[in-house]
C-alpha cells in the first residue's frame, strides 16, 4: 500500500496479521521492545490485546530500523503525555549516526486491532494510519460525525451501514494520528467522506490543501486509512 504515500516521501506501509506470525518470530517482535514497552505490555489482562501491542510496537521499531539500518532495540522513542510519539535519537551506531545523535526527520504512527497491526513509517511529511475490524455504528452519530458525514452515511444504502462507517471513523482517526495531540481537533468538526477533499474547520492550524486521506479494505476485511499532511499542497 505504499501507492497510498507520493513519491516524495519515501515512506513504507506494513501491515502484519496476528494469525501468520510464526512462533520464533514472536520473540523476535517482543526483543525488540525496550523495558517500557514490556512492563506495559505485561500489564494487559487478556492474552490477545497483549499480543497485538507485542506485534504493534514490535513491527513499528522493525520498520524504523529499516528505515534508518539501525538496531531496533536501540531506538529511543517519545511517549509523553501531549505529545504525538517521535523517534528522539538512535543510541547505537551503525547507521551512519553516532550515538547519541539527533534523530533524522521521519514520522511514524501505528495501530493494531485484535487480529491485524499495521505502522506507517514517512520523512518530510507528517503520517497517520489506522486500522479497523467493521463494527456497527453507534445509535447516536452527533458528537462523533460532522453534519455533512451524517447525511453522507444516510445516503448509503442500509445494507453497508457498518462497512461505511468503519471506513468513514477509520480517516478521521488516521487524519487525527497525522496531527498529533499537541494539535486538538474535535472529531465533529472535520470530514472525511470517501472520495471527497477533507473539509477542515477554518483556525484548525493547517491548510486542508496539504491533508490528503486514503482507505482501502483488505481481502480479510480489515479496513485501513492512511493520512498525509504536507506544507506542500
Amino acid at each position: 500500500m505504499t501507492d497510498a504515500l507520493p513519491k516524495s516521501a519515501q515512506g513504507s506501509v506494513y501491515l502484519l496479521r496476528l494469525a501468520q506470525i510464526a512462533r520464533r518470530d514472536w520473540a523476535l517482535l517482543s526483543g525488540v521492545l525496550d523495558a517500557a514497552e514490556r512492563q506495559r505490555a505485561s500489564r494487559f489482562r487478556f492474552e490477545a490485546d497483549r499480543d497485538a501491542y507485542v506485534a504493534a510496537h514490535g513491527l513499528l521499531r522493525l520498520a524504523i530500523a529499516s528505515r534508518l539500518g539501525a538496531d531496533p532495540a536501540e531506538l529511543r522513542l517519545n511517549r509523553r503525555p501531549g505529545e504525538k510519539p517521535a523517534l528522539i535519537e538512535n543510541l547505537a551506531a551503525g547507521s551512519g549516526h553516532p550515538p547519541g545523535a539527533a534523530a533524522p526527520a521521519i514520522d511514524f504512527s501505528l495501530s493494531h486491532t485484535r487480529s491485524c497491526v499495521g505502522c506507517i513509517v514517512a520523512g518530510e511529511i507528517g503520517v497517520g494510519i489506522d486500522i479497523e475490524a467493521t463494527r456497527d455504528p453507534p445509535s447516536q452519530a452527533q458528537g462523533l460525525l460532522s453534519p455533512d458525514e451524517i447525511a453522507w452515511l444516510r445516503s448509503r444504502p442500509a445494507r453497508s451501514a457498518a462497512a461505511d462507517f468503519t471506513t468513514l471513523w477509520c480517516r478521521k482517526e488516521a487524519l487525527l494520528k497525522s496531527r498529533g495531540p499537541r494539535e486538538p481537533l474535535g472529531v465533529s468538526r472535520f470530514s472525511a467522506i470517501p472520495g471527497q477533499a477533507v473539509a477542515l474547520p477554518l483556525g484548525s492550524g493547517f491548510s486542508a490543501r496539504g491533508v490528503s486521506v486514503t482507505s482501502h479494505l483488505t481481502d480479510d476485511g480489515i479496513h485501513v486509512a492512511i493520512a498525509v499532511r504536507s506544507a506542500v499542497p
